[in-house]
């Protein structure tokens, strides 16, 4: 019985040889494309409402260190907050407190430093306003911040962004329309709720999935390996091209 090497010409070997070297060479580039090997990260979805004078997650469960935005102060986990918000609930008390930042103008909006535009304390909503008190020994006058009382549909309506948008990822859509999704990397998600025909909604990463030793060796040896002998190949294949002089016969 003829060998699988019998069927084939030296060239048809050669070739095969020279795509089977091609692949191996760039299998880091495909690994990373299509991201074997990498953690397996979780994402879902919770659903926020306006409850009396307040915005929540639905059921006001626990989701760890997740806000319900980045434009809402205080609205994540308790333990997880940088700060206790007793600054926030201060200013609740129809209080002002200097920032410590001075301007030539008068003008109560538009600063750069504003760090959110909204803060949940004390069961409620509230808008950062700023007021600026002059000070006759200085050209400079102070700015002072405070909370007022906002309404939570305002504020939720505000802070979220449409579904429709086209920057969100399909790993973001897939999770809005599902509920869960999972993906190879991580990916970049909106943190503020997303506004949708069923109500908002916060994504966010619930998880991530280590790979296993299995899918670690394997990736280990395409990226180290693969190239390695995809280069040996090649260097076969140069050592079998032989240059021939064609002589014109008359």
């Amino acid at each position: 019985m003829p060998s699988l090497s019998d069927s084939f010409s030296p060239l048809q070997r050669d070739l095969f040889i020279a795509a089977l070297a091609i692949v191996l060479v760039t299998a880091p580039f495909w690994f990373g494309v299509f991201g074997f090997g990498e953690p397996v990260a979780t994402y879902e979805q919770a659903e926020v409402i306006v409850d009396d004078e307040t915005v929540e997650f639905e059921g006001d469960p626990s989701y760890g260190s997740v806000p319900i935005s980045e434009d809402i102060a205080c609205s994540g986990s308790i333990l997880y907050e940088t700060r206790t918000c007793a600054f926030e609930a201060q200013l609740t008390d129809n209080e002002t407190v200097p920032t410590g930042i001075r301007t030539s103008g008068t003008a109560t909006h538009g600063f750069s430093y504003e760090e959110y535009r909204y803060a949940r304390v004390d069961g409620g909503v509230y808008e950062t306003t700023y007021t600026v008190e002059e000070d006759p020994p200085d050209d400079m006058n102070q700015v002072h911040v405070d909370l007022k009382p906002a309404d939570p549909d305002d504020v939720l309506e505000s802070v979220s962004i449409d579904a429709e948008r086209s920057t969100l990822s399909e790993v973001v859509r897939e999770t809005l329309e599902t509920g869960k999704a999972e993906t190879r990397g991580e990916v970049d998600v909106p943190e503020t709720p997303i506004a949708t025909d069923d109500g908002y909604y916060r994504v966010y990463q619930s998880g991530t999935t280590q790979p296993s030793q299995r899918d670690e060796a394997v990736r280990s040896l395409a990226w180290f390996g693969g190239p390695v002998v995809g280069l040996l190949l090649f260097y076969h294949l140069s050592g079998r091209i032989t240059y021939v002089d064609r002589v014109k016969r008359d």
